[in-house]
């Protein structure tokens, strides 16, 4: 299984490259009159130019940590095709890029100038001294710049992916960026290849060390966005038809805007539906743990799990409290109880899972379970425990209580232990959907 896609990396070292050309075309015209002040050994010309390089430095970070920024997560979210959600996510990537790249852009002023200054005193300030300070600040410019897609992703893993990436990237134009300057004697020479390079380091380092690191993912196997994956890096990812959807849906009105969640803890990875159907591995499921290769699809989307690691089972209780079945087991369907308030008259209807489409009366105590003698038997449902829950009511409402079952008893997308119910309220036992009402 190829686990690193280097196509993903390329895409994202073009964009950087483009990023910082750009960045070059739209501040050279400014940039060209600090040369002096830049290049100079001298102590007076860098004290004088001290001043104008800070103003100067904080609107080059901010632009090109805004641009490369911008243009990283443009490479993620071409693929949707919706244009309010790609113009959204870029100028939220844009502002914190331009934040990040500012912040950065001082602090590696400061730390050029307190590299340099001291040694131009003394008269040492030769070119290796200069590409030191300047490998030096340039890396938190790139920090700063490749924040920006785990920042808009909200996961703090990213963050620190991103960080890492950029910090080499901007290391490694820095790195050339006096040298080129040196070969060429021209300034605007050196900013043009450094831009560029400076932009697509931090786009390769940043894809590399995400795609390096991650170890959950999930990849499109149909739609608008096939191919396209997603990495695992936050606790919940979101699946949906909604904009803000981690993983968008689109095209499908089947599809909920919020249609399921995966869970990420430690390397216990599981999928929650909080709408129906969805299939794992072409089985119906409310909840199931995920495990490589697995596909799972919603609506006519079709995704594949992956992972690098042994995904770890869900907790496995040593034994299910479970109900005590009434003597006389098995169970009769539903007694006649002649003036049984309308609330005790309700039912269940399977909407998801092996029993779809079959309905079963309720009455207080009445048991939903894979065990045969239940009265709501789900005997095909092999995630559903022998006694998984109980239907209770006092005349007036009803409730749903989990009898300490292996997987747990969820209404519409909530795990509970007792529950009271309204009508329409989705009840997930194992992998079947049950709907009160």
């Amino acid at each position: 299984m190829k686990t690193i896609s280097t196509n993903r990396i390329l895409i994202m070292a073009a964009a950087g490259a483009l990023a910082g050309f750009a960045t070059f075309l739209l501040l050279d015209p400014s940039l060209q009159a600090q040369d002096a002040a830049n290049h100079s050994g001298s102590l007076a010309d860098l004290q004088e130019g001290l001043s104008q390089a800070l103003s100067h430095v904080l609107l080059l970070g901010g632009v090109l940590g805004a641009t490369i920024g911008g243009a990283l997560i443009f490479v993620e979210e071409a693929a949707t095709k919706r244009i309010g959600r790609i113009l959204g996510r870029v100028f939220l990537g844009a502002v914190a890029g331009a934040v990040c790249g500012s912040i950065g852009g001082i602090c590696g002023q400061i730390l050029f100038s307190l590299l340099l200054v001291p040694l131009a005193v003394m008269g040492q300030a030769g070119m290796p001294v200069l590409i030191v300070a300047r490998t030096a600040g340039w890396s938190l410019v790139g920090a700063g710049a490749g924040i920006c897609p785990g920042a808009i992703a909200r996961s703090q893993k990213r963050i620190r992916q991103g960080c890492v990436g950029g910090a080499i990237g901007g290391a490694a134009g820095g790195l050339f960026f006096d040298a080129i300057a040196a070969a060429t004697q021209g300034g605007s020479v050196s900013r043009c290849v450094g831009f560029t390079l400076i932009g697509c380091a931090v786009g390769a380092l940043v894809g590399i060390i995400e795609e390096a690191g991650k170890q959950h993912w999930l990849t499109m196997l149909s739609g608008a966005r096939e191919g396209r994956a997603t990495i695992l890096a936050k606790p919940a990812t979101t699946l949906g038809r909604s904009e803000m959807a981690d993983v968008p849906l689109f095209g499908d009105t089947t599809v909920q805007p919020a249609h399921a969640i995966v869970l990420l803890n430690d390397n216990v990875v599981s999928l929650r539906a909080d709408a129906s159907p969805v299939f794992i591995n072409n089985q119906p499921a409310a909840m199931g743990r995920l495990s490589d290769g697995d596909i799972i699809t919603i609506g006519r989307h079709r995704i594949r799990f992956n992972s690098r690691v042994a995904t770890t089972p869900l907790p496995v209780p040593t034994a299910e409290r479970g109900f005590q079945f009434p003597a006389g087991a098995p169970l009769s369907a539903m007694p006649s109880i002649p003036g049984a308030p309308i609330s005790a008259m309700s039912a269940v209807t399977i909407v998801a899972g092996p029993h779809m489409g079959s309905v079963f009366p309720l009455f207080d105590g009445a048991i939903a379970g894979r065990d045969p003698r239940c009265d709501i038997a789900l005997v095909n449902d092999t995630q559903a425990s022998r006694q998984h829950a109980r239907f209770l009511s006092d005349g007036v409402s009803w409730r749903v209580e989990d009898g300490g079952s292996t997987n747990g008893t969820y209404v519409n997308g909530q795990r509970t232990t007792l529950c009271v119910l309204q009508a329409g309220d989705q009840i997930a036992i194992g992998g079947s959907v049950l709907q009160f009402g």
